[in-house]
């Protein structure tokens, strides 16, 4: 072979050692990732008193979003990692999505909170 062609292949293997090592994430960037996560709880563990503290203002409009979560998924499950002032609310939220959606009257008579059952029973009048 002559010179040529062994500094080409030389050259080639370079710049594909180059590109390879290019695309590996440094072991820098992975450190941080993970130290941070460990940090950083995820934000829907946090529960609305831990955000919040003792503002009413904050606690209301969080447990507002978090009942308008479980009502939009229809997941009752969500109800259940709530605060227990709320979640009786939640869960006849979800019922009265349901009542309304299958028009069945005889659902309303189910909810527990007294302002949910009034307006779905005027609503399926």
């Amino acid at each position: 072979m002559d010179t040529k062609k062994i500094i080409t292949i030389i050259l080639i293997f370079a710049l594909v050692l180059l590109l390879i090592n290019s695309f590996r994430p440094s072991k820098e960037k992975i450190i941080v990732k993970t130290s941070f996560e460990k940090l950083v709880p995820k934000v829907n563990e946090i529960t609305c008193e831990q955000k919040c503290s003792q503002d009413v203002g904050c606690l209301s409009a969080c447990y507002y979003v978090d009942i308008n979560k479980a009502v939009t998924a229809g997941d009752l499950s969500l109800c259940n990692k709530m605060n227990s002032l709320i979640k009786q609310e939640c869960i006849d939220k979800i019922n009265l999505k349901q009542a309304l959606k299958t028009n069945d009257k005889n659902l309303c008579n189910n909810l527990v909170t007294k302002n949910v059952r009034e307006l779905c029973l005027n609503v399926l009048k």
